[in-house]
């Protein structure tokens, strides 16, 4: 069973991980046999391509090896993805064209662990956020010295939006 500590909230990875002992246990089998699926060759076809043996490979797919580092980064050349995705760690199998940075993945694996029914009300929250932040840097840029205080919810403060306190 291969397992992995991450630092961050149980219940935010997709659902195929599993948590155990604390720790998340890295689903690399499965990850490896869709995309054996989806491109339509077998075991033996990627063991041969990637100069490994047959039985490294079912191991691989059954969970009971792990692959270094250097082989997830050939496994996801040779599939055109991501080590991420290889791990289990993205759903997305291709590549974004501009690479999130850190805060922008924590805000997706965030959004992920949020209930389905709440997701419409986190999404708005963004979007007022975001709004207020462009009101704020265009009335900066056109009128300097002029301050603009949102409305703010309640239990937030204008302080969280770099706005000095009044």
């Amino acid at each position: 069973m291969l397992i992995a500590h991450f630092p961050f909230f149980p219940g935010i990875f997709p659902l195929q991980f599993s948590h155990w002992k604390g720790g998340i246990v890295l689903d690399i089998g499965t990850q490896l046999r869709n995309l054996l699926d989806q491109d339509g060759i077998t075991q033996k076809q990627l063991a041969e391509a990637l100069n490994i043996s047959s039985t490294t490979l079912n191991g691989y797919v059954q969970n009971r090896r792990q692959p270094d580092a250097k082989m997830a980064i050939r496994l996801a050349s040779y599939f055109h993805t991501t080590t991420d995705y290889i791990y289990g760690l993205t759903t997305f199998r291709d590549p974004p064209v501009t690479p999130f940075n850190a805060e922008e993945r924590h805000l997706i694996n965030i959004y992920r662990g949020i209930p389905e029914g709440m997701k419409p009300l986190y999404i708005e929250t963004g979007r007022t956020f975001s709004r207020v932040a462009k009101k704020k840097e265009k009335a900066l840029i056109c009128c300097p010295g002029f301050f603009l205080f949102p409305v703010v919810p309640t239990g937030i403060s204008t302080a969280s939006f770099g706005i000095p306190a009044v």
